[in-house]
């Protein structure tokens, strides 16, 4: 979405959003919350935790919702690498860095000590609904991005808002913290948030009832679902379209150059792999006091075990087919472009030398799926995700290729094969190692049709030749 119409629409929300509470704002006051939304959300890594995504999580009907919605994801360092200067004077009273001294370690932020922090209830809120305290390290992996996107939303909206409005949006942000399953006979996250919320209201005043702290349990349950909808999708395709939208927001070479290098591609999907083949799909949705239903829970949760299933296969054969051109690539250069082995992935008349997939051997009778999960596989491979993205295409055809002539249970020996490569490919000490792992990977495939992939890049590169030699105008 373009920024001045995401602006607009942004302003348009808050409006709405304070009338609903019962509030009469002016323009001006709702203005700097706008552009703090919009600027953090367009930044340039942005690829799915965009403005049109926090406008979906926040829904259309509750405005606290809708306003959790649009801050939940205003801090995303994994993403961003950074925190706007517009963010961090919100956020630098209350956290500090810890410096590091050894090379290549990250640094880690903290909770400043209670002497370094001013009395704040705002800031108080939210390390009470975060379990947190003065001194403690936040964890980039367990809610450190939603604790600072809370505490942004805490100051930013406080000037405006009800105290008891900007806690139950604080609330909702805990909430989005995403895969938190408990133990047998633990208390469950949003029972926690209960317990939290509960003496929240009676340390700041609220006057919360029991029946008000349940709703607001409700209403974040309600936005964190919406957080994770694409998991709960019938359409495994728009689960994966989600899925390509997060990939080049963490691995950024992919955005950065039309001419990413194959093992850039290939860690990318590693990436992507091994965090969805551990999750456990009933720790994506969470459900309280009947919200959501028992019956709406359920189909979300048989429709995250199957997406789920569907793309570990997916993504288990695109790695296989990436470790094999990897492998091929490694007989003549140390890292090669994406593009080179596969053609422009964006043609252009211009430039145009043809497509790998266009002299690939031709399909062979397709062997009858086993069940409906390897159908939705190939279906994916061949046809492709709905979405398009700008650093891949939808369908993979070499993976196809290799689904055809060797079927799943073939591909399913080669992945642990494509593993067994990557381990030594990052575990040789020399080029001469590399390639000798790249040709044990090789020896795993018939030779006929190595032979004839192989042939097809060579044709690629004999048409760039060609085209250097042409003197064109």
């Amino acid at each position: 979405m373009e920024r001045g119409v995401a602006y607009r629409e942004c302003m348009d929300r808050l409006t709405a959003i304070a009338t609903a509470l019962g509030l009469s704002v002016q323009h001006e006051r709702l203005a700097p919350i706008a552009e703090i939304v919009i600027q953090s959300m367009t930044g340039v890594w942005r690829r799915f935790h965009t403005v049109d995504h926090v406008f979906m999580v926040g829904g259309q009907l509750d405005p606290v919702e809708q306003l959790a919605g649009l801050f939940h994801d205003v801090v995303y360092l994994q993403v961003d690498q950074r925190i706007p200067l517009n963010l961090a004077q919100h956020i630098t009273p209350f956290i500090r860095e810890i410096p590091t001294f050894e090379l290549g370690a990250p640094e880690r932020l903290c909770i400043r000590d209670a002497a370094d922090c001013r009395a704040d209830p705002k800031f108080l809120a939210v390390r009470r609904l975060f379990g947190l305290d003065f001194g403690d390290v936040l964890s980039p992996f367990a809610g450190q991005n939603e604790f600072l996107s809370a505490l942004v939303a805490a100051q930013v909206l406080a000037p405006t808002f009800p105290p008891a409005a900007v806690a139950q949006v604080i609330a909702c942000i805990e909430a989005t913290i995403p895969f938190r399953l408990a133990e047998p006979g633990k208390p469950t996250a949003s029972e926690i948030l209960h317990t939290r919320l509960a003496a929240l209201s009676v340390e700041l005043q609220f006057g919360w009832s029991p029946t008000d702290v349940d709703d607001v349990v409700r209403r974040a349950v309600r936005l964190a679902n919406r957080d994770v909808q694409g998991f709960g999708s019938d359409d495994v395709a728009i689960f994966l379209d989600d899925t390509w939208h997060l990939i080049p927001e963490t691995n950024h070479n992919l955005l950065v150059s039309p001419t990413y290098t194959v093992r850039d591609y290939r860690t990318s999907l590693q990436k992507m792999a091994g965090f969805l083949g551990s999750l456990r799909p009933e720790a994506v949705f969470r459900r309280f006091g009947g919200e959501p239903d028992e019956a709406k829970y359920a189909s979300w949760v048989a429709a995250a075990t199957r997406n789920l299933a569907i793309a570990r296969h997916y993504l288990g054969a695109k790695l296989v087919s990436i470790a094999f051109l990897e492998a091929l690539s490694l007989r003549f250069a140390p890292d090669v472009a994406l593009s080179a082995l596969m053609g422009e992935l964006v043609p252009d008349p211009a430039y145009d030398i043809g497509t790998l997939e266009a002299l690939l051997p031709a399909y062979p009778a397709a062997p009858a799926p086993r069940d409906s999960i390897e159908a939705a596989v190939r279906s994916l491979l061949e046809e492709g995700r709905h979405a398009d993205v700008q650093y891949d295409i939808r369908h993979s055809p070499v993976a196809a290729v290799f689904l055809r002539c060797m079927g799943f249970a073939r591909m399913s020996a080669l992945r642990d094969s494509a593993q067994t490569m990557f381990q030594s490919l990052a575990a040789a000490s020399d080029s001469q190692g590399r390639r000798s792992a790249a040709e044990r990977f090789l020896k795993e495939f018939d030779p006929a049709l190595t032979a004839a992939i192989a042939a097809g890049i060579a044709e690629l590169y004999e048409r760039r030749r060609v085209a250097v030699l042409q003197n064109r105008p």
